[in-house]
């Protein structure tokens, strides 16, 4: 859930709100799940944001879970709102002596980094399993190496935050890693799993889903695009059989909690020479991309449009179309005609800056630097031509 996000991605504008709308979206869980009449809701950590919250961010997710009818939730709380010293809102008597509302007894916190596990109330045939992340650093113990024995008179849940061998993100915290042989010989009937932000499932050799993240169920970073929700499994009993083969079938459906989608879209501006034929191709990729007025949209602008024109639209061009429009034009570059400077004998001033640095470029071997000798000519000729620069050319040049 990450309640508490700061949306530093997001314009200052909108960014309370969004806020104040991911809390709406926990709500909107549990409201889900006392309508389908779960047996359990599962958090496998991050439920909040980071080790510290605002007051009125925990009040808010604990008011949400008291509420009648909520089924049992279990918490494992993750690397963001890791279970220690530092956070206070998973302590209850740190919360009544700040006058705050407790956790209900309805509600249990794994609060060891050890696998633990707890009884599935009302399902004497069924135990939920979890740890805790102690710590927000990177940490290469993998947890399943020390998988507990499994009775086989009851059915075994699994909650893990945790990296899946092979998918981890650059800039993403390594927590508990595993791999999918290890997850499915741990023998647990099913794991619900935490940490990434995109949905995925892992299957057994008979196709059946015992494992999966139902990913973050809001866009929280403006690479987060499509479908995101909750999960909602189903699982099948044997009676009788071994652990890890007492699930007959697994059904999972997501189930769509916000009302907002994030969508990215391309807009080439290839040789395009006014504003407004920008502005239509814009509008162009908005409706293929079916985003509507309540949507968060993305725009990566590419191609070579020609010298001079302003072909990334303004709030004004876009109106209403959508909540948020985010344009990225780092990749642009004007269609100057390179090859022109590299011919003849270089005469004018804008010649011979271009010719120099052109020889610079074909001469140099570091990546970083070409990069840079690249936006230092498209600068250059924006100046010489344009009279005017703005930044836009680093950190997607060729």
């Amino acid at each position: 859930m990450h309640l508490g996000r700061p949306f530093g991605w997001l314009p200052e504008d909108k960014r309370a709100q969004r806020r104040q709308e991911l809390r709406d979206i926990w709500r909107r869980a549990v409201d889900e799940a006392i309508a389908r009449r779960v047996d359990a809701l599962l958090v496998p950590g991050d439920l909040f944001d980071g080790d510290v919250a605002d007051t009125e961010t925990v009040n808010r997710a604990i008011e949400c879970v008291s509420v009648p009818g909520c089924p049992p939730v279990f918490l494992a709380p993750g690397n963001h709102d890791c279970y220690s010293r530092a956070n206070t809102y998973y302590d209850n008597v740190k919360l009544r002596a700040r006058r705050q509302a407790a956790w209900p007894d309805h509600v249990t916190i794994f609060t060891t980094p050890e696998l633990s596990s707890a009884a599935l109330p009302g399902r004497p045939d069924v135990r939920l399993w979890g740890r805790c992340v102690h710590a927000n650093v990177d940490s290469s113990e993998r947890v399943l190496d020390h998988a507990p024995a499994l009775e086989a008179s009851s059915a075994h849940v699994l909650l893990l935050h945790g990296s899946r061998d092979g998918f981890l993100r650059p800039g993403k915290r390594l927590t508990a890693p595993f791999s999918d042989a290890e997850i499915l010989r741990a023998g647990f009937d099913y794991a619900a799993l935490g940490h990434y932000h995109d949905y995925a499932t892992i299957v057994d050799e008979n196709g059946r889903a015992r494992a999966a993240y139902s990913g973050s169920p809001a866009a929280l970073a403006r690479d987060e695009t499509g479908a995101r929700g909750a999960l909602h499994v189903r699982l099948t009993l044997e009676p009788g059989a071994k652990a890890g083969a007492r699930v007959l079938a697994s059904e999972i459906e997501l189930v769509t909690l916000d009302t907002r989608r994030l969508h990215e879209i391309t807009v080439d501006v290839t040789n395009v020479g006014s504003r407004d034929a920008a502005r239509e191709r814009t509008l162009t990729a908005l409706d293929r991309a079916e985003a509507r007025p309540a949507d968060l949209v993305v725009a990566r602008y590419v191609g070579r449009p020609l010298p001079g024109v302003e072909v990334v639209p303004r709030p004004e061009d876009v109106g209403e179309r959508v909540w948020v429009f985010l344009p990225d034009a780092v990749a642009l570059r004007p269609a100057y005609d390179l090859e022109a400077y590299r011919r003849g004998e270089p005469i004018t001033t804008e010649e011979r800056f271009a010719r120099s640095l052109l020889v610079e470029i074909e001469d140099e071997k570091d990546p970083d630097r070409r990069a840079l000798l690249e936006a230092a000519l498209y600068y250059g000729l924006d100046a010489l031509r344009l009279r005017s620069v703005a930044p836009r050319y680093e950190g997607a040049l060729e």
